[in-house]
Order: structure tokens, then C-alpha cells, then sequence
């Protein structure tokens, strides 16, 4: 028994499979899919409070409570900076609720960059009351390094939002 809950908790250890589709001098494609034990809705209202699940260390003001963003179409995933300053991170190009939610921009470093991105999320019910979150974030245009050592990064980063996305719709805490 004991084993089968150290192999359990092991499972659910486990990052939101991920995969560095492609990347080149000028720009990279990652993807990462991961199973939420929360129904579309659920999920996808989460989405809309980055404030209660990014890692505060992935944000120029090392504050996740600065962060919003607006549920429509142009809404902005935006960040307050200290002195009456904000930064726009991405904005809506796409709403589907509970289904896709769509953004471009360039986020962090990114946006010192001459590129910018496409980011999709999408929700897919599973019969198990689960829900399958699929993100894909294409970024082209000047990179001053090579895209595969961003892709890598990035891709870092997005799996770790999307893990701490997935503890907050689970348990409430990120």
C-alpha cells in the first residue's frame, strides 16, 4: 500500500508534459498539456486571476497581486509598477469561455526584444470531470540570441505557471 501512495504522489508530482516544437534564428514554438481535476469553467475563471497563481519572480514588480487580467476581447494581462507605471504583458485576441483563450505580446524579456508572440490556451473536457489545458506560445521576429535558448526558458517558465495554475484550481493555494 505503501508504495502504491508513494507511486501516486509521485504521478501527481509530475510538470505539464511539455515540448520545445520548434525554434530558429527568429523565433520558437513550445507546447505543454496538462490535466486539471476541476471542470472547464473552473479552470478557465482561474485564468482570468493571474494575481492568485503566478510566481511573483516571473513579474517586474516581484508582486504577484499586480497582475490582472481583462476577461474580453483587447482586455490587457497587465502588471502595476511601482510610481503610477504598468507594463502590458499580453493582450485578448481570442475568447471562447471555458474553452480558448487566446493572447499576443511578448512577455518579460521578450518585449526588450524586436518579437512578439501568440499564446493559446485551450480546455477540453475529459469524462473523468477533468480538464485537458493545452498552451501553445509561438514567438517570431529579431531575437538577439538564438530562439532554442529562449525556447528553453520559456518554456521553463510557462510549466511552471501552468503547475501553479493547476495547484490554485486544485487546492486554492499555488
Amino acid at each position: 500500500m505503501r508504495l502504491v501512495a508513494i507511486t501516486l504522489l509521485t504521478f501527481l508530482a509530475l510538470p505539464a508534459a511539455a515540448e520545445v516544437k520548434a525554434s530558429a534564428i527568429n523565433g520558437f514554438e513550445v507546447a505543454r498539456s496538462i490535466t486539471v481535476k476541476a471542470p472547464p469553467n473552473k479552470l478557465f475563471d482561474a485564468l482570468f486571476r493571474p494575481a492568485k497563481w503566478w510566481n511573483p519572480e516571473h513579474s517586474y514588480s516581484k508582486t504577484a497581486a499586480n497582475l490582472s487580467l481583462d476577461r474580453r476581447v483587447g482586455g490587457c494581462f497587465c502588471e502595476k509598477l511601482a510610481g503610477g507605471g504598468r507594463v502590458e504583458h499580453l493582450r485578448v485576441v481570442y475568447l471562447a469561455p471555458d474553452e480558448v483563450l487566446g493572447l499576443q505580446g511578448a512577455l518579460g524579456p521578450l518585449a526588450a526584444e524586436g518579437a512578439t508572440g501568440t499564446l493559446y490556451l485551450r480546455l477540453k473536457p475529459e469524462a473523468s470531470g477533468t480538464t485537458l489545458l493545452t498552451l501553445s506560445y509561438t514567438v517570431g521576429g529579431y531575437l538577439h540570441d538564438d530562439g532554442a535558448k529562449w525556447a528553453t526558458a520559456v518554456d521553463r517558465v510557462l510549466g511552471e505557471q501552468l503547475d501553479r495554475l493547476t495547484r490554485y484550481v486544485e487546492t486554492g493555494a499555488p
